[in-house]
Protein backbone atom coordinates (compact mmCIF):
# COMPACT_ATOMS: atom_id res chain seq x y z
CA UNK A 1 0.00 0.00 0.00
CA UNK A 2 2.82 2.83 0.85
CA UNK A 3 4.31 2.34 -2.34
CA UNK A 4 1.73 2.41 -4.28
CA UNK A 5 1.01 6.29 -2.63
CA UNK A 6 4.58 6.64 -2.94
CA UNK A 7 4.32 5.82 -6.46
CA UNK A 8 1.58 8.04 -7.49
CA UNK A 9 2.59 11.03 -5.50
CA UNK A 10 5.85 10.93 -7.46
CA UNK A 11 3.94 10.30 -10.96
CA UNK A 12 1.79 13.25 -10.06
CA UNK A 13 4.67 15.93 -9.19
CA UNK A 14 6.70 14.45 -12.53
CA UNK A 15 3.79 14.93 -14.26
CA UNK A 16 2.99 18.95 -13.43
CA UNK A 17 7.06 19.14 -13.89
CA UNK A 18 6.57 18.07 -17.19
CA UNK A 19 3.97 19.98 -18.19
CA UNK A 20 5.45 23.09 -17.31
CA UNK A 21 9.42 22.11 -19.31
CA UNK A 22 7.65 21.05 -22.43
CA UNK A 23 5.34 24.29 -22.57
CA UNK A 24 8.24 26.33 -22.66
CA UNK A 25 8.77 26.05 -26.47
CA UNK A 26 6.05 27.42 -28.79
CA UNK A 27 5.51 27.55 -32.83
CA UNK A 28 4.99 31.35 -34.52
CA UNK A 29 4.24 32.09 -37.66
CA UNK A 30 3.78 35.76 -38.72
CA UNK A 31 0.47 37.10 -40.43
CA UNK A 32 1.40 40.83 -41.41
CA UNK A 33 0.90 44.07 -39.45
CA UNK A 34 -2.36 46.16 -38.68
CA UNK A 35 -3.47 48.12 -41.12
CA UNK A 36 -2.28 51.73 -40.81
CA UNK A 37 0.30 51.10 -38.18
CA UNK A 38 3.34 50.66 -40.06
CA UNK A 39 6.41 53.65 -39.82
CA UNK A 40 9.79 53.51 -42.01
CA UNK A 41 13.17 54.11 -40.72
CA UNK A 42 16.58 53.54 -41.22
CA UNK A 43 18.70 51.53 -39.23
CA UNK A 44 22.32 52.09 -39.11
CA UNK A 45 24.43 49.25 -41.00
CA UNK A 46 21.29 47.93 -43.17
CA UNK A 47 20.18 49.44 -46.69
CA UNK A 48 16.99 48.64 -45.88
CA UNK A 49 13.71 50.67 -44.69
CA UNK A 50 12.77 48.97 -41.42
CA UNK A 51 8.55 49.51 -40.18
CA UNK A 52 7.93 50.26 -36.71
CA UNK A 53 4.09 48.99 -35.81
CA UNK A 54 1.83 46.61 -34.21
CA UNK A 55 2.42 42.96 -35.73
CA UNK A 56 -0.16 39.79 -36.21
CA UNK A 57 1.52 36.40 -35.37
CA UNK A 58 -0.32 32.76 -34.37
CA UNK A 59 1.33 31.10 -31.39
CA UNK A 60 1.02 28.05 -31.09
CA UNK A 61 -2.02 28.21 -33.79
CA UNK A 62 -3.85 31.45 -31.88
CA UNK A 63 -3.38 34.89 -32.63
CA UNK A 64 -1.64 37.55 -30.78
CA UNK A 65 -1.08 40.92 -31.44
CA UNK A 66 2.52 42.24 -30.58
CA UNK A 67 5.43 43.99 -31.31
CA UNK A 68 9.10 43.22 -32.21
CA UNK A 69 11.91 44.65 -29.78
CA UNK A 70 15.06 43.64 -31.96
CA UNK A 71 14.96 44.75 -35.55
CA UNK A 72 18.48 42.89 -36.08
CA UNK A 73 16.96 39.80 -37.61
CA UNK A 74 14.07 39.81 -40.35
CA UNK A 75 11.04 37.87 -39.65
CA UNK A 76 10.98 34.68 -41.56
CA UNK A 77 7.77 34.14 -43.82
CA UNK A 78 7.99 30.55 -42.56
CA UNK A 79 6.88 29.57 -38.71
CA UNK A 80 9.94 29.38 -36.61
CA UNK A 81 9.71 27.63 -32.75
CA UNK A 82 10.44 30.18 -29.88
CA UNK A 83 11.02 29.86 -25.89
CA UNK A 84 9.24 31.22 -23.72
CA UNK A 85 11.24 33.09 -21.03
CA UNK A 86 9.25 34.52 -18.27
CA UNK A 87 10.54 37.31 -16.16
CA UNK A 88 12.78 35.13 -13.83
CA UNK A 89 14.57 33.39 -17.40
CA UNK A 90 14.94 37.16 -18.38
CA UNK A 91 17.21 37.95 -14.90
CA UNK A 92 19.51 35.08 -15.34
CA UNK A 93 19.97 36.26 -18.81
CA UNK A 94 17.82 34.61 -21.44
CA UNK A 95 16.48 36.75 -23.64
CA UNK A 96 17.91 38.10 -27.10
CA UNK A 97 18.86 41.20 -26.56
CA UNK A 98 21.92 39.94 -24.07
CA UNK A 99 23.63 38.54 -27.65
CA UNK A 100 23.44 41.73 -29.34
CA UNK A 101 26.89 43.14 -29.48
CA UNK A 102 26.14 46.28 -28.20
CA UNK A 103 29.49 46.17 -25.96
CA UNK A 104 26.47 46.75 -23.08
CA UNK A 105 26.63 44.63 -19.64
CA UNK A 106 23.97 42.18 -18.60
CA UNK A 107 22.91 44.49 -15.91
CA UNK A 108 21.90 47.67 -18.88
CA UNK A 109 20.44 44.58 -20.86
CA UNK A 110 17.79 44.14 -17.81
CA UNK A 111 17.55 47.47 -17.44
CA UNK A 112 16.21 47.80 -21.12
CA UNK A 113 14.22 44.73 -20.59
CA UNK A 114 12.53 46.34 -17.96
CA UNK A 115 12.17 49.58 -19.49
CA UNK A 116 10.49 48.25 -22.92
CA UNK A 117 8.47 46.54 -20.43
CA UNK A 118 7.14 49.39 -18.67
CA UNK A 119 6.44 51.39 -22.09
CA UNK A 120 4.30 48.15 -23.02
CA UNK A 121 1.85 48.31 -19.72
CA UNK A 122 1.50 52.25 -20.11
CA UNK A 123 1.03 52.25 -23.58
CA UNK A 124 0.88 49.10 -25.44
CA UNK A 125 -3.25 48.85 -25.01
CA UNK A 126 -3.50 52.08 -27.24
CA UNK A 127 -5.57 51.86 -30.53
CA UNK A 128 -4.10 54.83 -32.31
CA UNK A 129 -1.94 53.45 -34.98
CA UNK A 130 0.59 56.65 -34.12
CA UNK A 131 1.10 55.78 -30.95
CA UNK A 132 1.42 52.25 -32.13
CA UNK A 133 4.37 52.97 -34.43
CA UNK A 134 6.00 55.48 -31.93
CA UNK A 135 5.84 52.74 -29.09
CA UNK A 136 7.52 49.84 -31.22
CA UNK A 137 9.98 52.96 -32.49
CA UNK A 138 10.91 53.29 -28.71
CA UNK A 139 11.26 49.56 -28.11
CA UNK A 140 14.01 49.56 -30.65
CA UNK A 141 15.67 52.73 -29.63
CA UNK A 142 16.02 51.51 -26.57
CA UNK A 143 17.37 48.12 -27.53
CA UNK A 144 19.94 49.58 -30.06
CA UNK A 145 21.02 52.53 -28.50
CA UNK A 146 20.72 52.69 -24.88
CA UNK A 147 23.93 52.01 -23.03
CA UNK A 148 22.98 53.01 -19.77
CA UNK A 149 22.49 57.14 -19.78
CA UNK A 150 19.74 58.83 -20.72
CA UNK A 151 21.72 60.79 -23.67
CA UNK A 152 22.12 57.47 -25.30
CA UNK A 153 18.25 57.67 -25.80
CA UNK A 154 18.29 60.08 -28.87
CA UNK A 155 15.74 60.06 -31.99
CA UNK A 156 16.74 62.86 -33.47
CA UNK A 157 17.51 62.34 -37.25
CA UNK A 158 21.40 60.94 -37.79
CA UNK A 159 21.88 60.35 -34.02
CA UNK A 160 22.61 56.70 -32.39
CA UNK A 161 21.56 53.94 -34.93
CA UNK A 162 18.16 55.42 -36.19
CA UNK A 163 17.33 57.78 -38.95
CA UNK A 164 14.22 58.31 -38.21
CA UNK A 165 11.64 59.17 -41.53
CA UNK A 166 8.45 60.29 -40.40
CA UNK A 167 8.84 61.85 -37.11
CA UNK A 168 8.47 60.42 -33.90
CA UNK A 169 5.80 61.79 -31.90
CA UNK A 170 6.28 61.17 -28.03
CA UNK A 171 8.10 58.40 -28.44
CA UNK A 172 10.99 60.48 -27.25
CA UNK A 173 9.08 61.81 -23.88
CA UNK A 174 8.44 58.13 -23.46
CA UNK A 175 11.68 57.09 -23.55
CA UNK A 176 12.41 59.59 -20.47
CA UNK A 177 9.50 58.31 -18.69
CA UNK A 178 10.61 55.02 -18.92
CA UNK A 179 14.03 55.73 -17.89
CA UNK A 180 12.87 56.31 -14.65
CA UNK A 181 11.96 52.83 -13.79
CA UNK A 182 15.04 51.08 -15.47
CA UNK A 183 15.99 49.40 -12.04
CA UNK A 184 12.79 49.04 -10.90
CA UNK A 185 9.89 47.94 -13.06
CA UNK A 186 8.96 44.39 -13.45
CA UNK A 187 10.34 42.08 -16.22
CA UNK A 188 8.53 41.27 -19.45
CA UNK A 189 7.52 37.64 -20.80
CA UNK A 190 9.37 36.99 -24.13
CA UNK A 191 9.43 34.91 -27.36
CA UNK A 192 12.81 34.31 -27.92
CA UNK A 193 13.84 32.40 -31.51
CA UNK A 194 14.96 29.52 -31.06
CA UNK A 195 17.77 29.77 -32.58
CA UNK A 196 18.35 33.27 -32.00
CA UNK A 197 19.08 34.55 -35.75
CA UNK A 198 15.70 32.55 -36.78
CA UNK A 199 13.43 35.72 -36.46
CA UNK A 200 12.89 38.52 -34.36
CA UNK A 201 12.26 38.51 -30.52
CA UNK A 202 8.16 39.30 -29.62
CA UNK A 203 6.61 39.97 -26.30
CA UNK A 204 5.07 37.42 -24.73
CA UNK A 205 1.89 36.97 -22.90
CA UNK A 206 2.37 37.33 -19.58
CA UNK A 207 2.62 33.32 -17.94
CA UNK A 208 -1.10 32.28 -16.88
CA UNK A 209 -2.38 31.61 -13.75
CA UNK A 210 -2.45 27.79 -12.66
CA UNK A 211 -5.25 26.07 -14.38
CA UNK A 212 -7.30 23.94 -11.51
CA UNK A 213 -6.46 20.94 -13.14
CA UNK A 214 -2.86 21.69 -12.28
CA UNK A 215 -3.94 22.61 -9.09
CA UNK A 216 -5.43 19.51 -8.40
CA UNK A 217 -2.40 17.47 -9.70
CA UNK A 218 0.09 19.45 -7.90
CA UNK A 219 -2.60 18.94 -4.65
CA UNK A 220 -3.08 15.35 -5.40
CA UNK A 221 1.16 14.90 -5.39
CA UNK A 222 1.59 16.40 -2.14
CA UNK A 223 -1.48 14.68 -0.07
CA UNK A 224 0.27 11.53 -1.27
CA UNK A 225 3.94 12.28 -0.12
CA UNK A 226 1.72 13.45 3.09
CA UNK A 227 0.18 10.94 3.29
CA UNK A 228 3.22 8.32 2.93
CA UNK A 229 5.15 10.43 5.50
CA UNK A 230 2.00 9.52 8.10
CA UNK A 231 2.23 6.13 7.67
CA UNK A 232 5.95 5.96 7.90
CA UNK A 233 5.58 7.77 11.21
CA UNK A 234 3.18 5.31 12.38
CA UNK A 235 5.72 2.21 11.54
Amino acid sequence: MKRLIVVFAVLMVLSLVYSTVFASTVTISYHGALNGTWKKVKIAGSNKNWYTGLYKFRVDGVSWNSYCIDPFTEIPNHSWQARVNGPSQVLSGQGKLFSYPGGVSSGITIQKYRMINYLYNAYGASTSSGTRSNLSLAFWEIAYDFNGNLSSLNLATNQGNFSVREGFGNAQSWLSEAYNYRNSYSLPTLYTPNPLASSQEILGQPAPVPEPGTILLLGSGLLGLAVYARFRRKN
